[in-house]
């Protein structure tokens, strides 16, 4: 009978000492896992935000370029008007 009872105690410090491992590592992982999503989280952010920047800027940059050209030349003959 002191036989099974050590056992059973051997057995119930085994769990407790299993269990105490499996709460801290799923602290840990929690915590890793926290991080690791906050730091996916932000460069998906900037990193869409840099990709629809430069898209917008490659698609709209020849129209800028052309309103520029266009705004030049308009003030060019507006002075020659008011010059003569």
């Amino acid at each position: 009978m002191a036989e099974l009872d050590e056992a059973a105690v051997f057995q119930l410090r085994q769990e407790v000492l299993l269990r105490d491992l499996s709460d801290k590592l799923e602290e840990r992982v929690k915590k890793r896992f926290s991080g690791i999503l906050i730091a996916v989280a932000a460069a998906s952010f900037f990193g869409i935000q840099g990709i629809a920047s430069l898209f917008i800027h490659q698609q709209l940059n020849p129209e800028i370029d052309e309103a520029k050209d266009t705004t030049a030349r308009l003030n060019a003959e507006a002075d020659i008007l008011v010059r003569h």
